[in-house]
């Protein structure tokens, strides 16, 4: 497994102090630790395995903890790059707070509305392999 795209946020942990939490599918209700809510930091969601199920696969009160004051959201539906995940840590160090989506191309819109429900004024950027899906979409990003 190739971690190359991870690069910008664990040298973020190291260099800035950042902090790094991941949401696995199925992990339940999660609470953000308090010595973490002081500290700027970036989760992932992780709905990329070998099948994804999009938010239903997860608790909606981790996502609702996790979508709060979430500035800046990242689905990512396609191969993964650094690029977009220092996109990410470069938001979070800003002051804008980030999520990072990581899902199959078959979840993506449903990823979509969900969080422009659950987070509208969120920027969000759709990383896919579909992207005349979108054409026709003015995008916020």
């Amino acid at each position: 497994m190739n971690s190359e795209h991870l690069t910008p946020v664990m040298d973020a942990i190291k260099n800035d102090g950042m902090a790094f939490l991941l949401l696995p599918r199925g992990a339940g209700a999660t609470q953000i630790p308090k010595p973490v809510k002081r500290r700027p930091r970036l989760f992932i969601i992780g709905d990329d395995f070998l099948t994804a199920e999009g938010p239903k696969g997860f608790s909606a009160k981790s996502l609702k903890g996790v979508l709060r004051g979430v500035k800046r959201i990242i689905i990512h539906a396609a191969k993964t790059t650094p690029k977009e995940y220092g996109m990410a840590v470069e938001a979070t160090l800003a002051g804008m707070p980030a999520v990072i989506i990581e899902t199959q191309p078959s979840h993506e819109t449903e990823w979509l509305a969900y969080v422009t429900k659950k987070a509208p004024r969120a920027k969000v950027l759709m990383v896919t392999p579909n992207t005349a899906n979108y054409a026709h979409q003015p995008g916020n990003a």
